[in-house]
C-alpha cells in the first residue's frame, strides 16, 4: 500500500512583516541581510527554495530509476532506499529512512508532490518571515523526523505491509506554525474559495480525523497519521518555543561543562 498526502491547492495572500515576535526563541538568531560589517548575504535561494529544489530532484531520480519487466510491477532503486516501511525501520535498522521518505512521492500521482510543494511554498514563506533560514531547515526535517514515527508507530500495528512516502506530514507542520502566527490572514481554497488560515488548518485536521474516526482509512492511501503527527509537532514547535538552532549552538557548551571534573 503506498500513502500519499496533501490533495487542495492553496493561493496565499501577500506576506506581511511579523509583528510583535521578538520574544519567540527562533526569532532571537535571525542574521540581518546586507553588504555592512558582520551582515550575512541573503542565500541566493530561500530554505523553502532549497528544500524544493532537492525534492522535486529526488522525484526525477525515482523517475529515472524505474526497473522491471514491462506488465509487472516496476519500482524505483532510489525510491526503495528511501521510502519507509516497517520492517527495514524497526528489523533492518535502516532508521535514515524517518527522514528521507519525505523526499519521495507517488511516481503514477503526479498531484502528490505538486500539491505538497505548493502548500509548502506558501506556507513557507509565512514562516521564514518568522524563523530564520536555518532555523527552517532543523525545523522542516524534524518534522519530517517526527510524522514519520507517528506513522510508521501506527503501521507497525496496524498495516504493518505498508510503502510510506511523501512530504505531507513535514508541509502540515509548516502549515500549522504558519496558521499558528496568522490565523486571521486569508488564503484562496482551490484558487477561489476565501479562508482563513486557522479554519484551513482545522479542515485538513478534520479530513485527517474523520477517516480514522470512521475507520474508512482501510480503504485509504492516504498516510492520515502523518499529517496529523505533523500537526502536532507544528503546535508543539510553536508552544513550546522550540529553537534547533540555538540547541545545536549550546551543546558544546553543555558538553564541555558534563565533563568538566566537579569542584
Amino acid at each position: 500500500m503506498r500513502k500519499q498526502g496533501l490533495g487542495d491547492f492553496v493561493v496565499c495572500s501577500s506576506l506581511a512583516r511579523a509583528m510583535g515576535l521578538e520574544n519567540r526563541g527562533y526569532m532571537q538568531d535571525e542574521f540581518s541581510y546586507g553588504s555592512g560589517f558582520g551582515q550575512r548575504p541573503r542565500p541566493r535561494l530561500s530554505a523553502v527554495a532549497q528544500i524544493i529544489a532537492l525534492t522535486i530532484a529526488v522525484f526525477l531520480l525515482q523517475l529515472l530509476t524505474v526497473s522491471g519487466d514491462p506488465g509487472e510491477v516496476r519500482d524505483s532503486v532510489v525510491e526503495r532506499w528511501l521510502r519507509m516501511d516497517v520492517e527495514t525501520v524497526f528489523s533492518g535498522g535502516q532508521v535514515w529512512r524517518l527522514a528521507t521518505y519525505a523526499l519521495c512521492h507517488n511516481r503514477e500521482n503526479i498531484f502528490h508532490i505538486a500539491m505538497n510543494l505548493m502548500m509548502l511554498y506558501f506556507a513557507g514563506q509565512m514562516v521564514l518571515s518568522v524563523m530564520s533560514e536555518r532555523e527552517f531547515r532543523w525545523f522542516y526535517a524534524a518534522s519530517a523526523v517526527f510524522a514519520g514515527i507517528v506513522s510508521l508507530v501506527f503501521c507497525r500495528f496496524f498495516l504493518p505491509d505498508a510503502k510510506i512516502l511523501g512530504a505531507s506530514g513535514a508541509v502540515l507542520a509548516v502549515l500549522t506554525v504558519a496558521a499558528l502566527h496568522y490565523p486571521r490572514r486569508e488564503v484562496l481554497l482551490m484558487g477561489i474559495v476565501p479562508l482563513q488560515m486557522r479554519w484551513l488548518l482545522l479542515l485538513y485536521v478534520a479530513m485527517d480525523l474523520m477517516p480514522l474516526l470512521s475507520g474508512s482509512w482501510r480503504l485509504s492511501r492516504t498516510a492520515h497519521t502523518a499529517h496529523l503527527g505533523g500537526v502536532l509537532f507544528g503546535f508543539l514547535y510553536f508552544r513550546q518555543n522550540m529553537n534547533f538552532s540555538r540547541w545545536l549552538e549550546e551543546l558544546p557548551a553543555i558538553a564541555a561543562a558534563a565533563a568538566a571534573p566537579a569542584a
